[in-house]
């Protein structure tokens, strides 16, 4: 009778563990020029909302400058270095991270069990490319080759054959933040020239770099007005000052996109580590006296 009792516990143990999983691991991939060291939770706004909602977080450090596939590559690695093998993951890309997340999810979805990863969320993502970069406008500040072959791969001719070879796998979530703004902080003169040039072109409402038509995969998440957000492309995931106003877009956003995360996870069948926990307690409960 001991042995049967002993047994019937692991069974219940077993069962309660697979009823209930831990929220997936979300793997931010920082943009063109960027560093993993912007999406630090005391740096960015998105990173402090989804570990608010109890997401494990992983921020890949991916080189700066260099090809998606280069990039994907590296990303592969280093999922494979730091994220627990079987775990589930949500892809989270700012910017050229954003493609680099979709093409790492294309490649991996016959080697690597799609149902694991749970979505692939872009913010600012020129998916359907940016005149700036057909028009060499964005490759023309700077003259490295690396650069300019980087900035090209991001023209709409460009994009418009890696979005009919890289498409949408089947089981996958595909969101999306597209925003815009009026006109950029004064202390990115740089940018605020790009952006007046975007204007320029016809390309229609933008965040400075990427037009909201390009920056649309998927589902889109939107403000409470079931509005694009307003914000440029450096404010979509950091609070940055303005004279001496703090911005506040990268926080609604941060906000929505949890939100946006958490309901999809829990849809999936996934609840915070800390519920889960309590879950487990409170299903074992009534079976503790074996």
């Amino acid at each position: 009778m001991p042995f049967l009792r002993k047994s019937l516990f692991i069974v219940v143990f077993v069962w309660s563990q697979l009823a209930f999983a831990e929220l997936p691991t979300i793997v931010i991939v920082h943009g063109f020029m960027g560093t993993s060291f912007l999406h630090k939770p005391w740096s960015s706004a998105m990173t402090r909302e989804l570990k608010k909602q109890g997401f494990p977080i992983y921020l890949a450090t991916t080189p700066r400058m260099d090809t998606l596939e280069n990039q994907a590559t590296t990303l592969e690695k280093l999922i494979e270095e730091n994220v627990e093998p079987g775990k589930a993951i949500i892809l989270l890309g700012h910017s050229q991270g954003g493609l680099v997340s979709r093409l790492y999810a294309h490649n991996n979805s016959y080697s690597y069990d799609p149902r694991d990863i749970v979505a692939v969320t872009t913010v600012g993502t020129p998916h359907r490319g940016s005149p700036l970069s057909a028009s060499g406008r964005l490759t023309n500040l700077i003259s490295d080759v690396t650069f300019i072959a980087v900035g090209l791969q991001m023209s709409e001719e460009r994009m418009a054959a890696f979005n009919k070879k890289i498409t949408d796998i089947p089981g996958i979530h595909y969101a999306s933040v597209a925003t815009y703004t009026d006109h950029l902080q004064p202390w990115l003169p740089g940018l605020r020239t790009l952006h007046f040039r975007l204007n320029r072109s016809g390309a229609g409402p933008n965040d400075g770099l990427v037009p909201i038509s390009s920056a649309i995969w998927g589902e889109s998440i939107l403000d409470e007005n079931g509005e694009h957000f307003k914000a440029d492309h450096i404010s979509q995931v950091m609070n940055i000052p303005n004279g001496f106003i703090w911005n506040l877009p990268a926080s609604k956003i941060g906000k929505a996109t949890a939100r946006h995360l958490l309901q999809l996870s829990l849809d999936r069948g996934y609840i915070p580590c800390d519920e889960l926990l309590i879950a487990n307690q409170q299903r074992l409960a009534p079976h503790q006296h074996l």
